[in-house]
């Protein structure tokens, strides 16, 4: 019988807005991500697995200089195994920008990619897709979607380029 299992392990803080994905080329590799104690600061807390979610560690993001703390995190795989997450940074200043990280080793360690959101200091809530298609010429492009303030925007690395668009405004209000 499957039983519920915390893997935060014992915390004095909440994690929240959660995200998991299994590596669709590999089942047994899982990654997930949830907001830290993001009142007082901290990096984005970053779970992975090994075994389909039997056993599992933690990790975190790196901040990049001037950031205070992350949010709202999103995670995926590409076909080459690599693990992908994107946060948002969050300043001192409360500036909000979106990052994106990757992790070659299944998440124990995390590397910064890329601010995709430009020079936007108000993006918020980040979501993003991998194609996983096998015969898409777009397989492993990672397409990313948030808003700053009102209007909404979304951006793609290229997976052949390895190079984030510039981001596209698709909505205003």
């Amino acid at each position: 019988m499957a039983t519920n299992l915390r893997i935060s392990g014992a915390q004095a803080f909440p994690y929240s807005e959660s995200d998991i994905r299994v590596n669709f080329r590999h089942p047994r590799r899982v990654i997930a991500a949830a907001n830290a104690n993001i009142t007082t600061g901290g990096s984005q807390g970053q779970f992975y697995s090994a075994d389909h979610g039997e056993t599992w560690s933690q990790s975190s993001l790196p901040l990049i200089p001037g950031d205070l703390f992350h949010s709202d995190p999103a995670v995926d795989w590409t076909a080459d195994g690599t693990a992908w997450s994107i946060t948002i940074g969050i300043d001192g200043a409360f500036n909000l920008r979106m990052r994106a990280y990757n992790s070659t080793d299944g998440g124990a360690t995390w590397t910064f990619d890329a601010t995709f959101s430009g020079g936007q200091t108000n993006a918020d809530k980040g979501m993003m897709w991998v194609d996983h298609s096998p015969g898409s010429s777009f397989r492993d492009n990672i397409y990313t979607i948030w808003h700053n303030g009102t209007p909404v925007f979304v951006n793609r690395r290229v997976a052949s380029t390895g190079t984030w668009q510039v981001p596209i405004q698709v909505e205003r209000r």
